[in-house]
């Protein structure tokens, strides 16, 4: 896992970037983990206040489903078309699907 410093931040944001590497598996509950913190963070009164570990939040995943939350991923040029379909179709089947409202740029 790598977290860009504070000089480097998503192009047009003040949003930092996270790369995590691994197998499907390990990246996927990192990602969760890291929904979990941006949920809690969302929902505090003070940010700055939350004290997090990803140790303690294995226990206690899904206690911010009910906070929204906005993210952004980037995903390699090649899975772009895909994720998109015909006509915009697959990427409004997720949003759907998922409950999510999810706008995809370019």
């Amino acid at each position: 896992v790598h977290v860009s410093n504070s000089t480097e931040p998503y192009p047009g944001t003040s949003d930092r970037v996270v790369v995590i590497m691994g197998d499907i598996d390990n990246v996927s509950l990192t990602q969760t983990l890291i929904w979990e913190l941006i949920g809690l963070v969302t929902s505090a009164e003070n940010p700055r206040d939350v004290d997090w570990s990803p140790q303690a939040m294995v226990g206690f995943l899904g206690q911010n489903d009910a906070v929204e939350v906005v993210g952004k991923i980037t995903i390699p040029a090649a899975a772009g078309g895909l994720m998109l379909g015909r006509g915009g179709e697959h990427i409004r089947s997720l949003a759907s699907e998922s409950g999510a409202k999810v706008h995809m740029t370019g």
